[in-house]
């Protein structure tokens, strides 16, 4: 690891660190009026709540990312030697580098996720590796008891013992207590597979008709 990585690590300016303060000459603006030419004199620190994070600490961990891709195949105990031999524990950087370097890497670990997890971990030899490469995560295909129509909320579904019903998503009432009371309703029972569900609806089950099942073909 280079000598200079605590200086590496804060080369790049805040973010938001260009942005003017134009929401303080908003909030002059607005107490100017006819008879009231404003104050004489005010701070250029935002009073409002809002505008207080317009500044924010900037995340530029590259070279330490760098130099972990590098040291794979190493010892760990020989890598964290190496960091704290150019970062001082006790300094602002240092803690700043010590706080992301185990959010990079897994030191304990029985198995390493094919969907989430750290981008390197330390293997039962004490060994630096990187993580295998993350497979995309896909939505499971619906189940053969559940048919799609044209319209994405209402659905066919069969029930354990064989009927086939029309499952209806339906908007949630904007009144609160209705919507406790149809979530503690729960979904019906008999389904397996349980049902189609989205976000902000519940279902309503409506038994199909034999004219109904004998055009869908079920």
């Amino acid at each position: 690891m280079r000598s200079d990585i605590s200086k590496v690590l804060v080369t790049t300016p805040r973010i938001g660190s260009r942005l003017k303060n134009g929401e303080v000459r908003a909030l002059r603006r607005e107490r100017i009026t006819e008879d009231y030419d404003g104050p004489r004199r005010t701070s250029m620190k935002p009073s409002h709540r809002r505008y207080c994070d317009r500044k924010y600490l900037n995340e530029y961990l590259n070279p330490l990312y760098r130099f972990l891709e590098r040291r794979c195949g190493s010892r760990w105990d020989d890598v964290y030697s190496e960091i704290r031999e150019h970062n001082r524990p006790g300094s602002a950087v240092g803690e700043h580098i010590f706080q992301h370097l185990f959010d990079y890497v897994r030191v304990k670990t029985t198995e390493v996720s094919l969907y989430w997890g750290p981008d390197f971990f330390v293997d039962d030899d004490g060994i630096l590796q990187k993580s295998p490469p993350r497979e995309r995560w896909t939505r499971p295909a619906p189940p053969d008891t559940w048919r799609p129509t044209d319209d994405e909320f209402i659905w066919h579904v069969q029930r354990d013992d064989g009927c086939w019903f029309e499952w209806r998503l339906l908007e949630e009432p904007d009144d609160v207590y209705e919507r406790l009371r149809l979530s503690y309703r729960g979904l019906p029972d008999g389904f397996s597979s349980e049902l189609p569900r989205s976000s902000g609806r519940y279902g309503v089950l409506r038994t199909l008709s034999k004219a109904e099942k004998k055009a869908l073909g079920i």
